[in-house]
């Protein structure tokens, strides 16, 4: 087995909306700052259906990994204050 480093492109958010539209696979998140945000994430452009993520609640600073691929889009969903940056690759 090898080390593969998996990379995408930064979207750096700080309110609802779509990170990506269409096929696509999420690699992770850094949490730039947090006032007790929480981050849910859908495979859509809106936010229905089921969350792949639902409410996780990470600190500032941190490097959370979300291997996902995503077939409609990625939609972030924010509670309280959160600066995030997604990673996200074709």
């Amino acid at each position: 087995m090898s080390n593969v480093v998996k990379t995408g492109a930064p979207v750096r958010v700080s309110a609802s909306g779509v990170i990506r539209y269409g096929n696509c696979n999420l690699i992770g998140v850094i949490v730039n700052s947090t006032t007790s945000g929480t981050i849910t994430l859908y495979d859509e452009v809106s936010a229905t259906g089921t969350a792949f993520v639902a409410a996780i609640a990470p600190t500032a600073g941190t490097y959370v990994p979300i291997p996902a691929s995503c077939a409609k889009g990625i939609y972030f969903a924010l509670a309280n204050t959160m600066n995030v940056t997604f990673f996200v690759a074709d």
